[in-house]
């Protein structure tokens, strides 16, 4: 398995433009021998399923105003809005023609990590989410190709919860019919969570004990694929598709 650097020219990639580009690169063009993860962090901002209307979803004038970035995703979902808070995580591997929205199958060894880490509450809920006490601290997309089996996620370490009720406009008749009234009651972030000894920790050192704790220092043979000019011009390419 692949463990994908993050890191261009010794800085991490933050900007949400060019981390979309590299997934669209790594879903659409390279050849797999492997199944690849990615663990990365966005700047702030929103992401929207392929077939949602922006000017619905999201305030516009709002991500305007805060700089937000507003990217749409090639495939199905909601609206979420990434900061630095939230951990993305990507699995890409060989389409087995078994796995398609069977979100469980990706979700358990991260639910089953995140319990090691104190979050004993964590479970699989709805279609494809995580939840602590009924609230939403992780939303799951899945795409499938001819040949691949795409999986993103997100895991909520710290909640902006003023920036979030500003920026996705949810629809509010199907809020009111289920009685929920603003978005704390509906999500919650992780660290409040987490065994003592780690709730003041970083998103990077979150990250680092996640891989930890999913033992792909120890049960995988991890090989960083370096960056390459032709891998750039690539990726590149997709940045300005």
């Amino acid at each position: 398995m692949y463990l994908f650097d993050q890191k261009r020219n010794g800085k991490e990639v933050r900007d949400p433009r060019y981390n979309y580009a590299i997934a669209s690169f790594l879903a659409n063009e390279l050849q797999l021998d492997e199944p690849i993860m990615r663990f990365y962090i966005n700047q702030p901002t929103v992401i929207i399923g392929k077939h949602q209307n922006a000017f619905a979803e999201v305030n516009l004038n709002y991500l305007e105003e805060q700089q937000i970035d507003l990217i749409r995703r090639s495939s199905g979902g909601g609206s979420v809005y990434h900061d630095q808070g939230t951990l993305i995580y990507g699995f890409i591997g060989k389409n087995d023609h078994a796995s398609y929205q069977d979100f469980s199958r990706f979700t358990q060894p991260i639910i089953r990590a995140l319990q090691r880490l104190g979050v004993k509450e964590a479970q699989f809920g709805g279609r494809n989410d995580l939840l602590i006490h009924g609230k939403k601290f992780s939303g799951t997309s899945m795409l499938v190709n001819d040949s691949k089996v795409i999986v993103g996620g997100t895991l909520l370490l710290d909640a902006d919860y003023k920036t979030l009720e500003q920026v996705l406009t949810p629809n509010k008749k199907k809020l009111a019919a289920k009685g929920v009234k603003s978005v704390q009651s509906r999500v919650t972030a992780l660290r409040p969570y987490l065994a003592k000894e780690h709730r003041d920790i970083t998103i990077e050192a979150f990250r680092k004990l996640l891989i930890k704790e999913l033992k792909l220092e120890t049960y995988f043979s991890i090989r960083i694929p370096w960056y390459t000019k032709d891998l750039m011009h690539k990726i590149n390419f997709n940045l300005l598709a």
